[in-house]
């Protein structure tokens, strides 16, 4: 009769140990939460439309579009409208344009060297999360990447997935990179 007495009070705790392991177990998934780099207010301010300087030229037609179809909506850190376009299998560029006086600034922190490509989920279908994750109340950035390599004599990929995790630093104009984690598994080639 005491064993069961024992047994009884004990489960509330073992059920209040095991939510605190998969809630850590979650967490560490997630290292970084777009609510932990909050901006304040969006602005709600006149919107400037891009001032395209000479650096930008070349792409005037393609930000000029990106930022028409959005109108001007302001999707990044407080007062940014971002705009993303392809430039090749596996290339991805894009801008940012500050709200508060058209001022543009480079969107993408990774290197035009890494290759952005989507992952592929355990049964082979591709993973049609966005390459990149951002948030118009936060300053965090999430980029992820795959690279893959094919097994010898099987139907099956090894793939790579990196994410990098930035934080736009507004005093400095510059995103800083917090983390990069790499993980490795095996998919089937579709």
């Amino acid at each position: 009769m005491k064993l069961r007495r024992r047994r009884r009070k004990m489960l509330p705790k073992i059920a209040a140990v095991i939510l605190v392991l998969a809630y850590g177990k979650t967490y560490a998934a997630q290292p970084y939460r777009f609510d932990d780099y909050p901006v304040g207010k969006i602005h709600q301010g006149k919107r400037h439309k891009p001032i395209i300087t000479q650096q930008w030229r070349k792409q005037q037609i393609l930000i000029m579009d990106g930022y028409a179809d959005k109108g001007g909506q302001i999707d990044f850190a407080g007062h940014y409208t971002t705009v993303v376009w392809g430039c090749g299998t596996g290339c991805a560029a894009g801008v940012m344009t500050d709200a508060r006086d058209g001022t543009i600034h480079n969107l993408l922190p990774v290197s035009s060297s890494d290759e952005m490509l989507p992952c592929f989920l355990p049964d082979g279908r591709e993973d049609e999360a966005d390459l990149f994750q951002y948030r118009a109340n936060s300053r965090l950035f999430t980029v992820y990447t795959c690279r893959f390599k094919p097994v010898a004599d099987e139907k099956k990929y090894i793939q790579w997935r990196t994410d990098y995790f930035y934080e736009w630093r507004e005093q400095r104009k510059k995103f800083v990179l917090l983390k990069k984690t790499v993980k490795k598994s095996v998919v089937p080639a579709s």
